[in-house]
């Protein structure tokens, strides 16, 4: 059984001035076994890099965030400093690979931003209200969804995203200003 397709856009410096939404920005789905109903895997294809610190995926159930999960070098770069899919920086084919899951749900896919030591957990708006302004950050939505230029604001792209931020109906992927997003 597989699930359909999302795309996470992820911030790693959520408080801060830098409100851009590609520092991560990967598509997944999942596929449970017809078998076994704890047998599940996340098909991950990372899409952008546009934060210049290492960046990993991860998965709750793995202790191995090495450097084959940092999201620059699974974009084929060597070095994490250089932006990549996001208007500036480099120009790179996304990277399709899978690894196991505990669950169907993206937020459950660890995010880590720094030293592999820094394993600073990053959890999909809107979980809870009461962790949503830390950082880093991470919203799950459409994969028809575009993501941002580099050091471009989410509202700039995306002017109903404030909206949406105080009340959760706003559809917000829907009025866009493609000036400010990445094609």
């Amino acid at each position: 059984e597989q699930t359909n397709p999302v795309r996470v856009m992820c911030e790693d410096l959520g408080n801060t001035y830098d409100f851009d939404f590609n520092d991560l920005v990967f598509d997944v789905y999942f596929i449970k076994s017809s078998t076994d109903a704890n047998a599940i895997k996340a098909v991950v294809t990372v899409q952008a890099a546009g934060g210049t610190m290492p960046i990993y995926i991860g998965s709750e159930i793995s202790s191995e965030i090495t450097s084959e999960r940092e999201a620059h070098h699974l974009l084929g770069a060597s070095i994490t400093s250089k932006a990549i899919n996001v208007g500036a920086g480099q120009t790179r084919t996304p990277r399709k690979f899978v690894i196991p899951a505990t669950s169907t749900n993206p937020d459950d896919i660890d995010i880590y931003v720094g030293g592999i030591s820094n394993k600073a957990t990053v959890t999909i708006l809107p979980k809870s209200s009461t962790i949503s302004n830390r950082a880093p950050q991470k919203i799950a939505t459409e994969t028809s969804t575009r993501w941002l230029k580099e050091s471009q604001q989410i509202e700039w792209g995306y002017p109903d995203f404030n909206k949406w931020v105080n009340d959760r109906n706003t559809v917000w992927i829907n009025n866009k200003v493609t000036d400010y997003l990445y094609y």
